[in-house]
C-alpha cells in the first residue's frame, strides 16, 4: 500500500531539485568606470567677472570742426573706416553769414589801412602825433591778419577737412545737410595706436578693486585675441543707462582687439590659499546644492560640499572632502552613493545621458 503513494512522492522532490540548480552564482555588482584625482590644498585667484567694450584711447581722439558756420556739404568717410594723414574726409560749405562776415572783414582792413597811410602822411606834415599813428598802425594790422583769417577758413566758401593723422573713424556726429556752427564737430577720429577696454563694474564691487590689479581680458565668444593686464584707473561716475562704474585697462597697439568689441574680464581682487582645491569637473549639481563623489576602498561615496572661490578650471571646497581624498572628475554623473569603481581611461559616449549635471 504504501508503495502506492512512494512514488508520486519521490517524482516531486525530483521535480523540486531541478527548478534551481545547486551552486547557482549570484548577480555581478555594477562597476563605474571612473577618472580620479587626489584633492589638494593650494591657492586660487579670487575672481570677479566683468563685462565691457574695446574704446578709443581719448588722448589718441581727434575731432575735426567748423572752422567757421558752415553746412555739411558731402562726407566722404563712414564710421569704423582707416583713413590716412591727409585724407579728405568732409567738404564744407561756409554759409551766407560767414561769407558776409568776411567780406566784411576784408573792408575793415582796407579801411584801417588808408586811416593808417593818412595819419602816417599828416606826421610827415607835423599835423599827427606819433602815438596816433602808432595806434592806427597796430589797428591796420589786426584788421589784416582778422580778414586773413576768415578768408583761410571760409576758403572762398567752399572748406575741405582733412585727417590730420592716421586713425579710423570713430563717429559722424551730424548728417549731410546740417548747418554747424564755427568750432562744431564733424568728423571724430580715433588713433590707430593703442586703446583701452572699458568694463562695466557694479558700484558695490568697487571696494574690492584698485589700480595695478591684474585683469585678463578676452572676447565674450571665448574665440579670438586675449589679453592680461592690469587696470590702469577706476571711472567712479555709474553710467545712467547700465547703472554700472566702469574700470579701464590700457590695450597695447596690435593686440588684436577691435574698437567696439564687446569683452569679458577677470579682475583677480585677491587671493585665497590654504584652502582644499578640486578640479572644478568634479563639482556636480543637485537644483542649487552642490556635491561631488569621493574614491573610498574602490567605491564611491557622496559628500556635499560648500564651496568657496572658483577661477574657472579649479574650485575651493571649504566643507567636505580634506586634502589628499581621491575625487572622481570624469564619470560622476552616472554614479549612485556606495557604487563600486573603476579607475581608468574613459571612452567618450555621445549618446548617454544621466539626470545628474556640471553646473555651468
Amino acid at each position: 500500500m504504501w508503495r502506492k503513494y512512494l512514488v508520486p512522492v519521490l517524482a516531486c522532490a525530483l521535480l523540486a531539485g531541478c527548478g534551481k540548480p545547486a551552486g547557482e552564482a549570484k548577480a555581478p555588482e555594477p562597476t563605474a568606470l571612473v577618472k580620479t584625482v587626489a584633492a589638494n590644498a593650494g591657492a586660487l585667484d579670487d575672481l570677479a567677472v566683468a563685462y565691457g567694450r574695446v574704446e578709443f584711447d581719448p588722448n589718441a581722439l581727434q575731432t575735426l570742426v567748423a572752422p567757421v558756420e558752415a553746412r555739411i556739404a558731402s562726407l566722404d568717410v563712414a564710421v569704423g573706416q582707416q583713413v590716412a594723414a591727409g585724407q579728405v574726409v568732409a567738404t564744407l560749405s561756409a554759409s551766407p553769414g560767414s561769407v558776409l562776415e568776411a567780406d566784411k572783414a576784408e573792408r575793415d582792413a582796407r579801411a584801417a589801412q588808408t586811416d593808417y597811410e593818412r595819419l602816417a602822411r599828416l606826421r610827415a606834415d607835423g599835423l599827427a602825433a606819433n602815438n596816433d599813428v602808432e595806434t592806427a598802425r597796430a589797428a591796420a594790422s589786426t584788421a589784416q591778419e582778422t580778414a586773413r583769417s576768415l578768408r583761410a577758413r571760409t576758403g572762398g566758401g567752399t572748406i575741405v577737412l582733412r585727417a590730420t593723422t592716421s586713425g579710423v573713424v570713430d563717429t559722424l556726429p551730424s548728417a549731410v545737410g546740417d548747418l554747424i556752427p564755427s568750432g562744431g564737430p564733424v568728423v571724430k577720429l580715433g588713433g590707430s595706436g593703442p586703446m583701452r577696454a572699458r568694463l562695466g563694474v557694479d558700484p558695490a564691487g568697487l571696494p574690492r578693486m584698485a589700480p595695478g590689479q591684474m585683469v585678463r581680458i578676452g572676447p565674450v565668444s571665448g574665440e579670438g585675441a586675449s589679453f592680461v593686464g592690469r587696470i590702469q584707473s577706476i571711472d567712479r561716475r555709474v553710467d545712467p543707462t547700465t547703472r554700472l562704474a566702469g574700470v579701464l585697462v590700457a590695450l597695447p597697439a596690435g593686440s588684436g582687439f577691435l574698437p567696439g568689441q564687446a569683452l569679458k574680464a577677470e579682475v583677480v581682487v585677491g587671493h585665497r590659499g590654504g584652502g582644499v582645491v578640486v578640479p572644478r569637473a568634479a563639482v556636480l549639481y543637485e537644483g542649487e546644492a552642490p556635491y561631488l563623489f569621493v574614491a573610498v576602498g574602490g567605491k564611491a561615496v557622496k559628500r556635499d560640499v560648500k564651496l568657496g572661490v572658483d577661477d574657472g578650471t579649479n574650485t575651493e571646497v571649504l566643507d567636505g572632502v580634506t586634502a589628499g581624498e581621491k575625487v572622481v572628475t570624469e564619470g560622476g554623473a552616472a554614479l549612485e552613493d556606495g557604487m563600486k569603481l573603476r579607475e581608468g581611461a574613459l571612452v567618450e559616449n555621445s549618446g548617454a545621458t544621466a539626470d545628474k549635471a556640471k553646473k555651468p
